[in-house]
């Protein structure tokens, strides 16, 4: 019992399925090696009116076999039924699709138990493969109904002599708990629902995860741009910069020239050391100029989706303290608001344009044509800022978060520098830019570690299927720094035969004025709480696997994670994409449901697909609701925008 017990009992409150004899039965075990004690005990605890009850009354010794033979029997049919039931959630969690009646025949060929007894539960489940509990099949249920009274009989008999039966009495109360509508244990319940859940939480154990790998030389004591473009004169003439859409490319030399008078030209409208640039641009040339322009100034640039709401742009910019905007023509209406308080193009605030001017705007090559070597010379602290993104506001509202010229210098060096870098990147290597470059993972994993290592990077504006296969076949793109919904749609779309991509592999992937935010994700000892869920394997690889913010908790403590289900949902060939959101329950809490939109010419229905997921996770993973829309709402960088999915289910619970 110390090991198989054991184990069976923690596998069993692991799965949330109750086994109380099997239970009993190992603390019974444990007990019995007290010896010493139970001898002290016995002489404390020797009188104490056991036997008072019965008056004195001569006990029927056949019939008290009898009784107790009924009792064990009954018993023994209540253990195999937690048993049953705990082989049948763990097979449901390990998706082994377990037929218990086949296992009995088995088990019959070969194990200790009577073949009667196993033959009774395999004609059990042959009656009923979904049997959800031995106890009531017809012929189980009649056998403990027909030996119910001796049962009890010998409980009491036992209590009333101060003799412990704990498998016998576990099994009585599992019974009796089982067949009743209504439970005692529901007065728990009730109790914490009015007085509310109790408050202590286990303190966090903090581990210090260390690789086997060597420690790496960070060169952070360098500004930005000198870290990056330090090995220019070793790729001068090397491609740099691609414009997919155009397929003009700019090689290191040439691109560091354009972003030196990029430098030139902000100076003279006035930016310097300090000073805030917001980048209102899809990925583009001029994207780089102005961010490493701003860098060469000891200025920081701020970056947005220039298709934000005007009211979105206006928050940034006010948080940020924004004095010039470089974007698109098409978007400068959406910084003419007549609102107090919002600077005036032309009066606080400059606009620049990388395409024809608009009004009251300047042309970014004029900006451009400046004297490169009238950069002014500014000292830049290693610890000042240099971006400024603001987080994508997919479970709360966007926050600034401060980038020092140290943070992302280190950032950039542990992914590719040393000699046995996260990111393999050499001078050979093309990486394809489609994930917008205002979100801090294409800026910094993609551009960023391109410049330092000599890679070329292909800048796409936007995701078009077409053009990208295009631009991969093209120009020999060997990295693709993508998230898993760009995955997916590659993999289900037929297009992609007809392209060479033999040369790709694929990489996936403190706030500004919030004292609270900041000290929630900065502790007191300097550690970044990034919110991530993951575990490090005998190998010491590290695997994130979800988000601590997005779990489902179920009854309180039970945790759902969304990506685990939407991974399972994504495998079925009927389904095109699908996310997983909590819902709220008024008995468990919480729920998970999903939002799936369905193949082309795909009639899967609800019920099928929760089937689908039943069989591969234990119980309180089930689906509990499915919601077929056209498409699922994300982030321009590819995350799920799950506030959108939860205020749908809000609105229509209303």
């Amino acid at each position: 019992m110390k090991g198989t017990g054991k184990w069976t009992v923690q596998q069993a409150a692991e799965l949330s399925v109750a086994a109380p004899t099997i239970a009993s039965s190992l603390d019974s075990r444990f007990l019995s090696g007290l010896k010493e004690e139970r001898v002290r005990a016995s002489k404390v605890f020797q009188s104490g009116g056991f036997g008072d009850s019965l008056g004195g009354q001569p006990v029927d010794k056949a019939k008290l076999m009898e009784d107790v033979r009924q009792a064990l029997y009954a018993s023994k049919i209540c253990s195999y039924a937690q048993g049953m039931n705990l082989i049948r959630a763990k097979s449901i969690e390990k998706g082994w699709d377990l037929k218990l009646g086949e296992l009995a025949r088995i088990w019959k060929g070969g194990c200790i138990i009577r073949a009667i007894f196993l033959d009774r539960i395999k004609k059990a489940y042959d009656r009923n493969p979904e049997l959800p509990n031995l106890l009531v099949d017809p012929e189980f249920a009649k056998e403990i109904m027909d030996r119910q009274a001796a049962w009890r009989r010998v409980i009491c008999l036992a209590i009333n002599h101060g003799i412990s039966t704990p498998g016998m009495s576990a099994s009585l109360a599992y019974f009796d708990t089982y067949r009743r509508e209504s439970v005692p244990a529901n007065l728990v319940q009730a109790q914490r629902d009015y007085f509310g859940a109790h408050t202590y939480e286990r303190p966090p154990e903090t581990i210090v995860f260390r690789s086997r790998l060597p420690d790496i030389t960070i060169s952070n004591h360098l500004p930005l741009h000198s870290y990056c473009f330090e090995k220019l004169p070793e790729t001068s003439d090397a491609p740099c910069l691609i414009a997919a859409t155009t397929g003009k490319i700019y090689t290191f030399s040439e691109t560091h020239l354009l972003c030196r008078k990029a430098a030139a030209g902000f100076s003279k409208l006035g930016i310097g050391h300090g000073d805030v640039v917001m980048v209102l641009l899809q990925n583009a040339p001029e994207f780089v100029f102005t961010f490493m322009g701003a860098s060469m100034l000891g200025a920081v640039t701020t970056t947005a989706n220039p298709f934000c709401t005007p009211a979105d742009i206006f928050k940034q910019i006010k948080a940020s303290g924004a004095k010039l905007v470089v974007t698109q023509s098409a978007h400068v209406d959406k910084l003419r608001r007549g609102d107090e308080g919002f600077p005036k193009i032309g009066d606080g605030l400059t606009v620049v344009t990388t395409d024809e001017p608009s009004e009251d705007c300047m042309s970014f090559w004029e900006v451009l044509d400046s004297d490169e070597t009238a950069v002014p010379d500014v000292t830049i602290d290693p610890e000042d800022p240099v971006a400024l993104p603001f987080s994508s506001g997919t479970t709360g509202l966007p926050k600034g978060v401060l980038l020092t010229h140290k943070s992302i210098v280190s950032s950039i060096s542990q992914q590719v520098d040393g000699e046995n870098p996260n990111v393999y990147l050499n001078r050979d290597d093309v990486v394809l830019c489609v994930l917008p470059l205002f979100h801090i993972f294409a800026l910094n994993s993609a551009l960023l570690c391109s410049l330092r290592t000599g890679a070329a990077t292909m800048l796409m504006p936007k995701f078009e299927i077409r053009t990208m296969l295009e631009g991969i076949q093209r120009h020999r793109v060997s990295v693709a720094a993508v998230v898993p919904p760009l995955v997916l749609a590659l993999a289900k779309n037929q297009m992609i035969e007809n392209y060479d991509l033999s040369s790709m592999r694929i990489i996936l992937s403190g706030y500004l004025n919030d004292v609270d935010a900041t000290s929630k994700t900065i502790d007191v000892d300097g550690w970044l709480h990034t919110g991530d869920i993951g575990y490090v394997d005998d190998d010491d690889e590290v695997f994130i696997v979800d988000r601590v913010k997005e779990l489902i908790k179920y009854k309180g403590f039970q945790v759902v994670p969304p990506a685990e289900l939407e991974s399972l949902l994504l495998s079925h060939p009927s389904i095109a994409d699908a996310a997983v959101v909590p819902q709220e329950d008024e008995a468990a809490g919480e729920v998970p449901v999903a939002f799936v939109v369905p193949a082309k010419d795909s009639a899967i229905s609800e019920q099928a697909i929760k089937e689908f997921i039943a069989k591969q996770v234990v119980f309180y993973k089930r689906l509990q609701k499915i919601y077929f829309v056209h498409s699922i709402p994300k982030s321009a960088a590819g995350k799920i925008l799950r506030k959108e999915l939860k205020a749908k289910l809000a609105a229509a619970s209303k």
